[in-house]
């Protein structure tokens, strides 16, 4: 009897419990406990797979019910949260050039947590701002930071902006190969290879940078004895090399980036951070709701 991955993948969901999913899909894999290679092949199947998965994960840290939403108490919570936010996205103080930085990093921050969907306006804005600064070279001080510029390339092409690829120009040598020291900087690396998997056909700089970023990150991957690269860090760059943001679906990916950067986000945006972890028990309550009303 030939058993439909797609078929497995409905029953497990409709359940909704990772114990059973584990039961069920044991037919898919091999004596390692691998999923077998012929799996990939049914696309459908797989679709249906990584949709339950999405919806088998358990809530992350507050909302312990967030079925329970729905208190005005709760609705004032968020908005202030997102008041929050809304200020570090526009306010502006300090150094402009540094905050541009802040702002992209920020951005990419939401998008990767997968409530910049709350901010579609205010994202606008800010990278209106931070093409037109980069135009008039108000950012020179950052005209050498390969993560300042890789960031730049990517959020701005994601959002439909013309960014030519020359801006890597700084970065390479009089052949047109990346300098050896732009390897350095592992945080640098690691956007320049997010960013060229921007890059449109015939773009000759976006191939090499993807090579060049690729062959390092892989460097660096393997090499478990580099304690001076952080935990969160390498954990990033193996991720990246398993399947770049621009391949991702985001709302699959968000649990494991809240994980992963829980730290990070705690210490520098915890309004950002709470937001999420909101937003994303909510979305996955809701979801599940509807599954239930639909198997009915």
């Amino acid at each position: 009897m030939i058993v439909s991955t797609h078929r497995v993948s409905l029953v497990c969901t409709h359940i909704l419990m990772r114990e059973w999913i584990d039961t069920f899909t044991s037919v898919f894999k091999d004596e390692r406990g691998s999923f077998k290679d012929g799996v990939c092949l049914d696309v459908k199947g797989m679709l249906s797979f990584l949709w339950c998965i999405g919806l088998a994960c358990e809530p992350v840290g507050l909302a312990p019910n967030p079925t329970g939403f729905g208190e005005k108490s709760d609705w004032k919570h968020i908005e202030k949260l997102k008041e929050d936010v809304r200020d570090a996205l526009l306010i502006s103080n300090g150094d402009e050039t540094l905050r541009t930085l802040e702002k992209l990093e920020l951005i990419d921050a939401l998008q990767r947590l997968g409530i910049d969907y709350l901010f579609k306006n205010e994202i606008e804005r800010v990278l209106n701002g931070a093409n037109g600064a980069f135009e008039n070279k108000a950012n020179s001080v950052l005209d050498n930071d390969v993560h300042y510029k890789s960031l730049y390339f990517r959020l701005l092409r994601q959002h439909g902006y013309e960014v030519s690829h020359d801006i890597f120009s700084v970065f390479k040598d009089e052949r047109g190969n990346f300098k050896d020291g732009v390897c350095l900087d592992v945080k640098g690396m690691l956007s320049l290879y997010e960013a060229s998997h921007l890059g449109f056909e015939g773009e000759e700089t976006m191939y090499k940078a993807m090579a060049f970023a690729t062959k390092n990150l892989m460097l660096i991957d393997d090499d478990d004895d580099d304690g001076n690269i952080e935990q969160s860090l390498k954990e990033e760059v193996s991720h990246a090399l398993e399947l770049p943001l621009h391949w991702r679906m985001p709302r699959l990916d968000v649990r494991w980036q809240i994980d992963v950067h829980n730290i990070k986000y705690m210490a520098k945006y915890p309004s950002l951070l709470e937001l999420a972890k909101l937003d994303f028990n909510m979305v996955q309550a809701i979801h599940q709701k509807e599954l239930a009303h639909m198997s009915r």
